[in-house]
Order: structure tokens, then C-alpha cells, then sequence
């Protein structure tokens, strides 16, 4: 799992371009098994807030690790974690509200 959200930062600068990131990048973030709900929250993530939350959260690494990774600001990073951390909470209150 590591390797692939690796490879796709990495690939996130130029070599795979969005061609590659066009929703058919799923990183296994959390066990659907475990926790339905975060793990639906995830995945309907457009997949460049989804990897920008794997790389901070599932793999711990800093904003300016990111944004270098990315080839972006560390203030488009916050901005962008800050947008799925929003989506993610949407998400999941709606869900406990139904």
C-alpha cells in the first residue's frame, strides 16, 4: 500500500499526470470491514485530496514533504486537506444523521 501511494505522489509531478488519477487510483485506506462509513467518506474523495490524506495522515508526512512530492505550495496542500477534511466530516455527519 505504501508503494503505491508512493509511486503515485511521486507520478503526481508528471509521469502519470491525472490521466492515471482519474478516479481508478483507490489506496487502501481504511477496511471497509473495520469502518464502512470512513472507508465510503474515502474513497468518494476526488483522488487528489485522497492521496494528499493518505500521504499526511496514513503516511505522516509534513507539508512541505507533500508539497514537494506534489509540486505545489505547502498552502495548497493545507487548503486541500482542509477540503477533504471538510468533505470527510460532511460525510460522515450526514451519514449518522440518515
Amino acid at each position: 500500500m505504501w508503494r503505491i501511494g508512493l509511486r503515485t505522489a511521486l507520478g503526481f509531478r508528471g509521469e502519470l499526470e491525472s490521466a492515471r488519477l482519474n478516479g481508478s487510483l483507490d489506496p487502501f485506506l481504511v477496511d471497509p470491514k473495520l469502518d464502512p462509513l470512513l472507508a465510503d467518506a474515502l474513497r468518494a474523495l476526488p483522488p487528489k485530496r485522497r492521496l494528499v490524506v493518505f500521504l499526511r495522515y496514513f503516511a505522516d508526512l509534513s507539508y512541505a514533504e507533500i508539497a514537494r512530492i506534489c509540486g505545489t505550495s505547502e498552502g495548497t496542500i493545507a487548503a486541500t486537506l482542509a477540503q477533504a477534511r471538510e468533505a470527510l466530516q460532511d460525510a460522515l455527519v450526514e451519514d449518522e444523521v440518515t
